[in-house]
């Protein structure tokens, strides 16, 4: 959650100046919250107030920092590359830096000592790929035809995204399942988790709206445990797919640490595609530390996930 509210912090628009020559990018992220780039080619600045340099790439390079929300005395530092030719971005954050810190980097980037690609030492979020953005100004037919697109209007795998959870399970079996294996007991949305049987997955993950007697299906996980090795197989594989299928969407591959592993030891792989409405659909590849794997016998697994709109938002905001 503390990563998402730095990805908030500059998530701001601002309106056109018409005297220059203004390109706005909207840029999707790995939350599902897209970043609109605001960029003055004339006066070289990123939202008015943020000058950029080129790098040698000629690509556009800026930074900027703002309180850390660990710690109001240090500073997390964003550093952010746009390459316009190709209208993509990548984003490197650290967080918790001091004063003196701060200082030296910026001194080193006033003095074209330090690029986007030296930043290497204490790196808390990177989009490690390149992430295709939206030309706000220059739309495409292609990029309107997208606009409409819903993850509804798919034919997922086994089930799908706004269809009733009773067409494939009796309400005694769904309420026995919430009070079995529940997280979200007494939210406004809640999950339930079924074995199913499939040779492709384990478990079935699905998010239902509190007392909606409809039992819509809002988001589904499907959850097969595997080696890292073979689950970056198969994320590859059905990535390749995906991409027939979603390919005009906003697309992001990542690999952070997880969250809920304080060691920062136990890394997730990410693909996802995100919809104009924000819905979402991802491949993940979960590798847990060998600690935590003895501790709470978690297993590394491959999850498959198909998130509406509604439950994405959500989620973002903190499961509540």
């Amino acid at each position: 959650m503390k990563k998402l509210l730095i990805i908030l912090v500059f998530n701001f628009i601002f309106l056109n100046n018409s005297l220059s020559k203004i390109i706005e990018l909207n840029c999707p992220t790995t939350h599902g919250n897209p970043i609109l780039f605001d960029i003055d080619t004339e006066k070289k600045t990123v939202y008015k107030k943020y000058e950029y340099k080129l790098n040698p790439d000629k690509e556009i390079e800026f930074n900027f920092a703002v309180p850390s929300q660990k710690d109001q005395s240090r500073f997390t530092l964003f550093f952010i590359k746009i390459n316009l030719k190709n209208e993509t971005y990548l984003m490197k954050v650290k967080d918790e830096v001091s004063k003196a810190q701060l200082r030296v980097i910026i001194r080193k980037i006033d003095n074209d000592q330090l690029y986007f690609d030296d930043v290497k030492q204490g790196i808390v979020q990177q989009e490690l790929a390149p992430v295709k953005c939206q030309n706000l100004s220059l739309k495409s037919d292609i990029q309107k035809s997208t606009n409409n697109l819903k993850i509804e209007d798919y034919d997922l795998e086994l089930y799908k995204i706004g269809d009733s959870l009773l067409e494939v399970a009796d309400e005694s079996f769904i309420l026995e399942a919430f009070e079995k294996t529940s997280y979200f007991k007494d939210r406004k949305y809640y999950d339930v988790t079924f074995e199913i049987d499939s040779a492709l997955y384990d478990y079935a993950n699905f998010y239902i709206k509190s007392d909606d007697i409809e039992y819509k299906i809002l988001g589904i996980v499907f959850i097969k445990e595997m080696n890292l090795g073979k689950c970056l197989s198969q994320k590859k594989m059905l990535t390749k797919e995906w991409m027939t299928k979603f390919g005009n969407l906003y697309f992001i591959s990542d690999k952070k640490p997880i969250d809920t592993d304080e060691s920062g030891k136990s890394m997730t792989y990410v693909d996802q595609f995100i919809f104009p409405d924000n819905a979402v659909a991802r491949v993940t590849c979960n590798d847990w530390s060998k600690e935590t794997t003895k501790e709470y016998d978690h297993k590394d697994d491959l999850r498959v996930s198909y998130e509406s709109a509604e439950i994405t938002k959500w989620m973002v905001n903190g499961y509540n």
